[in-house]
């Protein structure tokens, strides 16, 4: 891709997330009715979410699992950031449950080459839900999000970030191990209650410079830009720096795990998303 344009992309993405995409400004205290949508609840069943549907999207082969899921959960993010139907689905497992499920569904839908079809989606759901029900919430999903549904992601940033360093200081080989360190790193961050609020572009950066670092690549000029492009001009907020704090912690600690390999996520206690408090009851035993 042209230099220019990989600027411009990366000029316009921010643009776009900043516009239409982001969940919250991390620079003033998060709204208390938006602090409350996101409290210990939601984190518990969006965790059990990610792990459940991590591994129905190996099942299907899926070679971006980790990216879908990062849209997915966009979708759901900014669905119980917005007015109406999101207070009752924080109050009703059950409907929770099929906006988790819609939410992959057209997240696979949209940016998958396999789809899954309504009618999968409502037997995993053992009768919790019809076809009919996940295509009627994909619906109210779409319109809720006025139709945005092709967020930037960090996977996407970090590969326009990766782009911009010149051959003759990172080979090809050296540029996957890279990838490799800067998305563990935002794969992370969909899980920590911390971060997940954060812009896709600011894990992004933060990701990159550190895997950078890591590997003791240096390019001041690259990096002066990048910052600029996604900071702009105002200083950065405390909470920003301290996301590049925790998450040079996460790449320390596992750093000889990601490679040669990225580690599978750790596996849940439940069985499936669809696995409720009481032991033996609802859809507990049917999985």
């Amino acid at each position: 891709m042209d230099l220019v344009l990989q600027l411009d992309t990366i000029d316009a993405m921010v643009g776009q997330e900043k516009s239409y995409y982001q969940l919250s400004n991390r620079d003033e205290e998060m709204d208390p009715i938006l602090a409350e949508r996101f409290g210990p609840f939601c984190m518990e069943w969006r965790d059990r979410m990610l792990i459940f549907y991590h591994k129905l999207l190996n099942r299907i082969g899926s070679t971006t699992a980790h990216e879908t899921l990062e849209i997915a959960c966009s979708y759901l993010d900014r669905f119980l950031a917005a007015p109406g139907l999101a207070t009752e689905a924080l109050r009703n497992k059950p409907l929770f449950q099929l906006l988790s499920t819609t939410v992959l569904y057209t997240a696979v839908k949209m940016h998958e080459v396999s789809a899954l079809t309504p009618t999968l989606m409502a037997n995993i759901s053992h009768g919790v839900f019809t076809d009919e029900d996940v295509e009627e919430m994909e619906l109210v999903l779409a319109q809720t999000l006025q139709w945005r549904l092709n967020p930037p992601t960090s996977h996407s940033f970090i590969r326009l970030f990766l782009d911009l360093i010149p051959e003759r200081q990172m080979d090809r080989e050296m540029r996957a191990i890279a990838y490799k360190l800067a998305t563990y790193q935002t794969e992370w961050t969909m899980r920590n209650e911390l971060l997940f609020t954060e812009r896709k572009a600011v894990i992004a950066y933060w990701a990159f410079e550190n895997a950078l670092d890591a590997l003791h690549i240096y390019n001041e000029e690259i990096s002066a830009y990048l910052c600029l492009a996604v900071f702009g001009d105002e200083d950065m907020a405390p909470g920003q720096m301290e996301s590049q704090r925790l998450l040079k912690r996460v790449l320390k600690i596992h750093f000889r795990y990601i490679l040669p390999a990225i580690p599978s996520p750790a596996p849940s206690t439940a069985k499936s998303w669809f696995w409720f408090d009481g032991a033996g009851e609802g859809m507990a035993g049917r999985m």
